[in-house]
């Protein structure tokens, strides 16, 4: 029966499998937070005078890698109980990357934070030209993004920029404000609860990066036979931008355009509304 149904309305309808969703991301985003969050960017676009901008409205946000390589299926003998890989860590090293992409279709080079308190001379080599590195005991926060990556990384583009982040991010101080200010950069802030749904990099590309991302570290410990330290971050990480393109024009529009933050049939519809 479902079968005949989709078949005689395949134009129209299609299987799509279920993502998992918090409960209290769904009872929490409303269709009223999704128009306020709308009518809020076109009024912030009207203002900064950005409708026809894309390349000044950015999104960024934080995301972690971990050394952590994913089982695979293998063909073994019927009576082998247990079969084993190559792990690349323990599994409980995390690096943080500080991410930017603007509705252009472009990114800026990223801001990677180790946990610790010193930078060694060999965590910051052969990586992405143009990446910050850094050393943190806490969380990050929009004073790291801005002080540290986002400004020097968009000195040559025209301002204002529009920067959306989301809550857990903006922790803004008056010095952080004060700094937004100088540079002409405007923040704002996601809905809380909605960034499955609003969010460019949450939406499309992050889901991407992960799958990007363990693949290179899989084949990386196969191809090494050892195990991932600090020091070959930098590496790999390049490899996301140069072998995997995980970071391509095409997956950066796909996410400003798939969340509704740029696109032009968007655009379009915040003139007329």
């Amino acid at each position: 029966m479902v079968t005949s149904i989709c078949q005689s309305a395949r134009v129209k309808i299609k299987w799509k499998k279920e993502e998992k969703l918090e409960r209290i991301r769904s009872e929490k985003f409303t269709e009223e937070t999704r128009r306020g969050w709308f009518s809020l960017l076109k009024l912030t676009l009207e203002k900064l005078d950005l409708m026809d901008k894309p390349c000044q409205i950015f999104n960024a946000d934080e995301t972690g890698f971990s050394d952590k390589t994913s089982g695979k299926y293998v063909i073994v003998n019927s009576s082998t109980r247990h079969t084993f890989e190559k792990n690349g860590g323990s599994g409980k090293n995390y690096t943080t990357a500080l991410v930017a992409i603007n509705a252009a279709g472009q990114v800026l080079p990223p801001f990677i934070v180790y946990s610790g308190k010193n930078l060694i001379d060999n965590w910051y080599k052969g990586g992405l030209d143009g990446t910050h590195y850094g050393v943190t005991e806490k969380f990050m926060d929009i004073r790291v993004l801005v002080s540290e990556m986002f400004i020097s990384a968009t000195s040559e583009i025209n301002r204002p920029l529009l920067l959306i982040v989301d809550g857990y991010t903006a922790h803004a101080t008056i010095n952080v404000i004060q700094l937004l200010r100088e540079n002409q950069i405007t923040c704002l802030i996601l809905p809380p609860h909605s960034t499955h749904a609003l969010q460019p990099l949450d939406v499309v590309l992050f889901n991407n990066l992960k799958t990007d991302w363990c693949h290179i570290i899989e084949n990386y410990v196969k191809a090494a036979n050892k195990s991932i330290k600090k020091a070959h971050i930098p590496e790999l990480i390049k490899k996301l931008f140069i072998d995997k393109q995980s970071f391509s024009t095409t997956r950066i529009l796909s996410s400003f355009s798939r969340s509704g933050e740029f696109t032009q049939d968007v655009i379009l519809t915040l003139k007329t509304t």
